[in-house]
């Protein structure tokens, strides 16, 4: 299952008393608290430069400063208008490629994470042990979001000022 007993202890309890094959816990829960890889890939290309956000500079330079982040992200979901780059760009950093979620969620500098909460999210989130502000979209995402503030007790819901997704937070 991708999952680990943490996050739910009463349906692996349940399934494994009541039901057969028996539930083990493998995949990302298992994943995130494994040792990082310790094998360097080599690129095909030799002109490769590993891209800015992996080498992390921007949040090493937060710790250095005395500052924590609010690291935001609702995988390919988000839609972002124009102009909003411009808006934040000394105040904050907007990735449009792949990021490695766990790295930046493993930095010290990250303190709070405002999520989709969709299960992969919330898994490694878990690991990090990062506080989450919950902002479902869609799909299992509402579920999600109320796990992680009820059964888990690590975060809160994001208020917004009507019904839609879209609405403004208040």
């Amino acid at each position: 299952m991708n999952s680990f007993y943490e996050i739910e202890p009463r349906y692996f309890d349940y399934w494994n008393r009541h039901c057969e094959p028996k539930a083990w816990r493998v995949g990302l829960g298992s994943l995130c608290l494994a040792e990082p890889p310790s094998i360097k890939f080599e690129f095909e290309s030799e002109n490769y430069q590993k891209p800015p956000y992996m080498q992390m500079q921007w949040l090493d330079q937060k710790v250095a400063d005395g500052k924590s982040v609010l690291y935001v992200a609702f995988g390919n979901e988000s839609e972002l208008d124009d102009g909003f780059e411009e808006r934040v760009k000394k105040r904050g950093i907007l990735m449009r490629d792949w990021v490695d979620q766990r790295e930046v969620l493993g930095h010290q500098s990250d303190q709070v994470f405002l999520s989709h909460c969709g299960w992969n999210s919330v898994i490694e989130n878990k690991c990090a042990k990062v506080q989450i502000l919950a902002w479902p979209m869609m799909a299992e995402q509402p579920l999600n979001a109320r796990m992680v503030m009820e059964e888990i007790k690590i975060g809160l819901r994001v208020e917004i000022s009507n019904e839609s997704v879209k609405g403004f937070v208040k």
